[in-house]
C-alpha cells in the first residue's frame, strides 16, 4: 500500500508539473497574440461607415438588370451580401427589391434546397414584383411555380 501511495504522490506532482508547464505556455502564447490583436482592432474598415441606405443601393446596382436574373446562390446571387459580416446581413435582408429577380436551374442545386431559398427569397421580397426565370424540366418548373405567391407575380 505504501508503494501505490509513494507512485501515487509521484503522479500527481508530475501532472502539477505537466500543469505549470502548460501554463506557462499558455501565458506565453497570450503575450504573443495580444499585440497582433490591438493591431487588428485598430483597422478601420470605411466601407462600414456608409450609412445603410447608401450600403443598400450599392447592393441593388450589383446585381444584373431586369430582364437579367441572378441565380439563388453563387457570386451574382444576393445571398453574397449576406455572408460578409453581420452588418451586410441585416441590411441585405431589407429592400424587397433584392430579392425579386429569380433564376431557377434544375442544374445548380437540388431541387429540395431550391424550394427552400425560394421561399425565404419570397418572404424577402415582399409585396415586390417578381420576376422568375426557370431554366427547368416542366414538371420541376410546375412543381417550383406552385410555392410562388399568387398575385405577386408580374413576369414568369
Amino acid at each position: 500500500m505504501l508503494d501505490r501511495l509513494a507512485a501515487d504522490s509521484a503522479c500527481v506532482a508530475d501532472l502539477e508539473a505537466q500543469i505549470l508547464h502548460l501554463q506557462n505556455s499558455i501565458s506565453t502564447l497570450r503575450a504573443e497574440r495580444n499585440p497582433a490583436q490591438e493591431r487588428l482592432n485598430s483597422y478601420h474598415y470605411p466601407v462600414l461607415t456608409l450609412p445603410n441606405e447608401i450600403t443598400s443601393e450599392v447592393f441593388v446596382h450589383f446585381l444584373s438588370d431586369y430582364p437579367i436574373c441572378p441565380p439563388l446562390t453563387g457570386i451574382h446571387s444576393p445571398t453574397v451580401f449576406t455572408h460578409v459580416c453581420g452588418r451586410w446581413r441585416e441590411i441585405a435582408v431589407g429592400p424587397p427589391g433584392l430579392w425579386s429577380l429569380i433564376s431557377l436551374t434544375s442544374f445548380a442545386i437540388a431541387f429540395e434546397l431550391q424550394v427552400e431559398i425560394l421561399d425565404l427569397w419570397l418572404s424577402r421580397s415582399c409585396s415586390c414584383p417578381l420576376s422568375i426565370n426557370v431554366v427547368d424540366s416542366a414538371s420541376s418548373a410546375s412543381a417550383i411555380l406552385t410555392r410562388l405567391h399568387t398575385g405577386s407575380t408580374t413576369d414568369v
